[in-house]
């Protein structure tokens, strides 16, 4: 069972245009058995030497940052990566031809013994003749076009994902304690916004959506184990003083259940509270001044 989009992905040069479709392929795949991934290598540009490498992706925690790093192909614990009955060999240099398209079918197959969960991969059709990537542990791309592959393992051969929301707040803010609580204000309501994390509680990829009152949550898509931290701007800008209560409605994937959170707080615009401080101290010192004179 194969999911995929479809999104061009160009390398541009002064003497060659070259991509590699599709740019990102899902696969949701049980351990023992094999899958092919479809890609075809366009040169719209001068002839070249070129390269398809095999490479893993990581992703940075809380931003989803990629990284890419080498492949290990004697890890009996990762997806293996070979290349079918084609014109394009996978990690040795071929001829690409101005117009050329060369079909390069991807075989994955899944040891017994692989973990469950996500793995993504990146196939790379480098240009020969540029430095490309630096063997290291973190490679930088010096010029090339990526084809990502994400590996779904499932025992069942069906997504295994969930999810769940740690922290939704509403920033910059003041906490002040009040009777066993805090009551959050915000002062400077122009530059309000929300924050949200999110945990991808599932062995597979899942994507997040959903609604904070009335403005839409975008997608996004998250690999198993992941937490991503997600800001929001203001949507409230009819709303300059009082009470809110803001909830989150957020939906992942696999469960038709939401989540529901909200944060409660109080806006009170920093001009309003000095103003009202000032009334405070001017008050006072009245005050003081007419026990002062009665005496």
């Amino acid at each position: 069972m194969c999911a995929f989009l479809l999104f061009p992905s160009a390398l541009h040069a002064q003497s060659y245009s070259l991509s590699l479709t599709p740019h990102t392929y899902h696969i949701i795949i049980k351990p023992g058995e094999s899958a092919t991934v479809p890609l075809e290598v366009t040169n719209s540009g001068d002839p070249l030497i070129i390269r398809l490498n095999p490479y893993m992706v990581q992703y940075a925690n809380t931003s989803g940052t990629p990284m890419i790093i080498p492949y290990l192909s004697d890890n009996p614990n990762l997806p293996s990566i070979t290349l079918g009955d084609t014109d394009a060999p996978i990690s040795s240099p071929f001829l690409i031809n101005t117009r050329d398209n060369i079909r390069a079918d991807i075989t994955i197959t899944i040891p017994e013994q692989t973990p469950l969960g996500d793995y993504a991969l990146a196939i790379v059709a480098e240009a020969e003749q540029t430095d490309g990537f630096q063997s290291s542990s973190v490679i930088t791309l010096q010029g090339g076009t990526a084809a990502r592959i994400i590996v779904s393992v499932s025992e069942t051969g069906r997504l295994d994902a969930g999810g769940d929301v740690v922290q939704f707040d509403v920033s910059p803010n003041v906490k002040i304690p009040f009777w066993g609580k805090n009551i959050t204000i915000v002062t400077r309501p122009s530059d309000m916004y929300f924050t949200m994390t999110l945990i991808n509680t599932g062995m597979n990829v899942t994507r997040a959506y959903g609604t904070i009152n009335e403005f839409e949550i975008p997608s996004t898509f998250f690999m198993s184990g992941q937490q991503r931290t997600l800001t929001f701007a203001d949507e409230l800008n009819d709303k300059w003083l009082g009470k809110v209560n803001a909830q989150a409605v957020v939906y992942f994937d696999t469960d038709p259940n939401p989540i529901l959170t909200e944060v409660t707080f109080y806006i009170l615009p920093l001009p309003l509270l000095l103003g009202a401080g000032a009334m405070l101290i001017i008050g006072l010192v009245m005050y003081m001044l007419s026990k002062y004179v009665k005496a």
